[in-house]
């Protein structure tokens, strides 16, 4: 697309027209010092919600329905393809070896839950190899806007340790965002505030059927 697009306007276009010109809003409100820990812009949304959303599809059974729905109407299988046949049975072996389907399960349900793919490329010491991808909590990470870039570079805090993560190995891959902002927006945000009258209501209806039990009308086992 983007492409395209520069295809219709590079007759117009001159060298003065290079560069951005609109400014990031974030950047005028940030301090400008060297200590990044000042610089660090939190989402629009408290960092605990995605704590909040983790027990809710454990702990509520609607959202614990639409979590896996999702991710079984999301992952419809994958086919690896090559030119050489003799590697066809090999890389099947390597696929199933994996687990690639319960590790791409696993990057639904971290955009169900928190809005993004978050995951760290681990390279071999002899970076001649793939060691291993693993999922990072998005609940740790943290973006600092680089004005001179034009990018967020992000963080990892984990207590009081703060981590410059590799741009070229981490990746942070969000759903949605809102302007001015990298953080993705979790679908299941807004289901947080319903959450105290279905469980309320869950509650009551366990406390009716037992009634009834009790009473004879209706017969639980």
């Amino acid at each position: 697309m983007l492409k395209e697009l520069f295809e219709k306007l590079k007759d117009a276009l001159k060298k003065k027209d290079a560069g951005r010109l609109s400014v990031e809003p974030v950047s005028v409100l940030l301090p400008q010092t060297k200590d990044i820990r000042s610089r660090l812009v939190d989402p629009r949304f408290p960092r605990t919600a995605l704590y909040e959303i983790e027990r809710a599809v454990f702990t509520n059974p609607v959202l614990s329905q639409v979590h896996h729905l999702v991710i079984n109407l999301a992952n419809t299988g994958h086919i690896v393809e090559t030119d050489r046949e003799e590697l066809k049975e090999e890389i099947t072996r390597l696929a199933e070896t994996l687990n690639m389907d319960a590790f791409i399960n696993a990057l639904f349900s971290q955009i169900i839950l928190y809005g993004c793919i978050s995951a760290e490329i681990v390279v071999s010491d002899k970076v001649d190899a793939v060691q291993k991808l693993v999922r990072v909590h998005p609940s740790t990470i943290y973006f600092a806007y680089d004005q001179e870039k034009d990018l967020w570079k992000p963080y990892q805090m984990v207590s009081d340790k703060l981590v410059e993560l590799n741009p070229h190995t981490y990746m942070y891959i969000p759903l949605l965002t809102v302007e001015g902002s990298p953080y993705g927006i979790p679908p299941m945000l807004a289901s947080l505030s319903l959450l105290d009258t279905t469980d309320a209501l869950i509650t009551e209806l366990k406390s009716l059927a037992n009634k009834l039990g009790l009473i004879g009308f209706l017969d639980i086992t």
